[in-house]
């Protein structure tokens, strides 16, 4: 269900009628209640005036919320539950609200099967509601000992929702204590994955840097909420982000954010060194990711240049002084094969064969390619057989099976 209140509502100017002059006394029972509402619907039938009737009649009424709530699980009027819900929201953000206490039975309304879900909408509102910033902070501590004292085994599934809406209260920087406790307490966030990463980017609350600071010493905390937190703070501030990894060399998913920027901006070396020295490519899903990310870059590279002078991007590979991968060797050779064929076959024939073989399977690569295209597929297999990666070459034993 959308909330859809207004900030401030007030009741419209209308002449009241007996069952809303008992509104007036604060009605104290479902019954009342109910005859209520059919009294306004009678009269206003729908729109804004019916709207305000509602959310006033349960916004101001002394019946105990649990007993609003088990009304609002019986009623099938779409209408009437969420202008209600609206009302009862609205008693959350009272002057006269001091404590969660004054407002009913909090421990048992979160129960509510359907509406409990939106629960963490009402704890928002009351938190938000303070006019001191000391004042909020205690009602979001309350808020969070509210839940904790909370019996949640008969209906587990409303815990992510609530602490999602709970957690966009907190501030890494502002409460680091709620913080640890929701991680280290009852509801052992970094347990549970399906909410990890949505309450940790509540948690950054416009500072992800300082959110990624605290939460450095849990080993815990899975890389999706890592790599979220990093993007937060890399969209706050490059250099916030940068100095964060100086700082913490061990973070190498914060690492790779940003060596993925640099990539962007036409920088690979950071990210080479992270995925090849650091071994990021090998230990993550992120860092094999990106190691995609950081072959389509050198592809461009090698290939710009290979069309100025295939000869030399060759040459430099042979010798070892690329400073590319020397996969990329394929694409190199199959430059120079289109620019110039005989040249390029006799530098395989006098230089390129004796490659070492680990280098030398990529010169294969092209030419059984070539040979494949040009139909000589016995020669195309000789060229395959030269493969040393399994998963290359049956990649082009199916390239070359298709064009027979």
């Amino acid at each position: 269900m959308q909330l859809g209140y207004q900030a401030s509502l007030q009741a419209p100017a209308f002449p009241a009628t007996e069952q809303e002059e008992r509104a007036d006394g604060r009605i104290k029972d479902v019954s009342a209640l109910q005859d209520a509402i059919l009294a306004a619907q009678e009269r206003w039938g729908e729109g804004p005036e019916l709207r305000d009737a509602i959310i006033n009649l349960f916004r101001d009424c002394d019946v105990p919320l649990l007993e609003l709530m088990s009304f609002l699980e019986s009623s099938t009027d779409q209408t009437v539950i969420g202008h209600a819900f609206t009302g009862i929201t609205l008693r959350f953000s009272a002057p006269s609200l001091q404590s969660l206490a004054d407002a009913g039975d909090i421990s048992s309304l979160i129960h509510a099967s359907h509406h409990g879900k939106n629960f963490g909408d009402v704890l928002n509102i009351y938190i938000n509601s303070a006019e001191k910033e000391e004042e909020r902070l205690a009602r979001l501590q309350e808020a969070f000992t509210v839940l904790e004292q909370a019996d949640f085994n008969s209906n587990p599934r409303l815990v992510p929702p609530l602490l999602r809406n709970l957690a966009r209260n907190f501030s890494a920087k502002e409460t680091p204590e709620l913080l640890d406790q929701l991680i280290q307490g009852k509801f052992k966030l970094l347990e549970n994955a399906e909410f990890q990463q949505t309450v940790l980017e509540a948690l950054s609350n416009g500072s992800a840097v300082t959110a990624l600071d605290h939460l450095a010493g849990y080993s815990e905390i899975a890389d999706e909420a890592k790599w979220s937190l990093a993007h937060g703070a890399l969209e706050f501030s490059q250099a916030s982000l940068k100095n964060y990894v100086e700082d913490h060399p061990g973070d190498l998913v914060a690492k790779a954010v940003y060596a993925k920027k640099l990539l962007q901006q036409g920088f690979p070396e950071t990210l080479r060194h992270l995925l090849h020295e650091e071994g990021f490519e090998e230990s993550s899903a992120y860092g094999r990711r990106l190691g995609g990310q950081l072959w389509s870059h050198d592809a461009r590279i090698v290939g710009a240049e290979a069309r100025k002078n295939p000869e030399k991007v060759v040459r430099d590979f042979a010798r070892g002084t690329s400073q590319f991968e020397t996969c990329h060797l394929v694409t190199a050779v199959n430059e120079w094969m289109k620019a110039d064929g005989e040249a390029a076959a006799q530098w395989v024939e006098n230089e390129g064969i004796n490659l070492p073989p680990e280098d030398r399977q990529f010169v294969a690569i092209s030419y059984a390619r070539e040979a494949a295209k040009q139909g000589e597929f016995d020669l195309a297999h000789q060229w395959a057989d030269l493969i040393l990666d399994e998963e290359r070459k049956a990649r082009v034993m199916r390239e070359i099976a298709s064009k027979q």
